[in-house]
């Protein structure tokens, strides 16, 4: 619902505003329900690219779907971000310590599984390092991030 409003305000604006509004819907559906987004429904020529992007470095079906805001965030498309709420951070925190768990038990849905946990991980460390300024949180999240994905990382944060 939230990736096809986004695909509504990307065709209908001219404005920044709207365009901004469209990247802030884009990255919050991608946050929340990735596997249920109708991608090729999608005609936001931004999404087009990071879905052709992803399938390119060879992934599948409903992987591609997970691995969208992880390959937006290599290229710091999806730029719009805003303040979360004490609850949001702590759900984050809480999904982030389920797919950790998650993924020890499961690796043959690492595929699925792991671009969901490094999307918290960049949320949290967005909220981190840009609201909270909380240096020490920060480094916790960090080091999990790349203890998990070392490549993901410096792509995203190497810049």
């Amino acid at each position: 619902m939230l990736a096809r409003l986004a695909d509504t305000c990307w065709a209908l604006g001219e404005s920044r505003d709207l365009h901004k509004k469209s990247l802030l819907f884009f990255r919050e559906a991608f946050l929340y329900n990735p596997r249920e987004i109708e991608l090729d429904r999608l005609r936001a020529p931004l999404i087009r690219r990071l879905v052709k992007a992803v399938r390119e470095a060879g992934f599948v079906d409903d992987e591609v779907a997970c691995w969208v805001p992880v390959q937006a965030a290599c290229g710091h498309d999806f730029s719009v971000k805003r303040e979360l709420e004490e609850h949001e951070v702590a759900q984050l925190q809480e999904d982030a310590r389920r797919l950790e768990g998650e993924l020890g038990k499961n690796g043959a849905n690492a595929r699925v599984l792991l671009p969901l946990l490094l999307n918290r991980y960049i949320w949290l460390l967005d909220h981190f390092t840009l609201a909270m300024n909380d240096v020490v949180k920060a480094e916790m999240v960090r080091k999990r991030f790349i203890e998990a994905d070392p490549e993901t990382y410096r792509k995203i944060y190497s810049r």
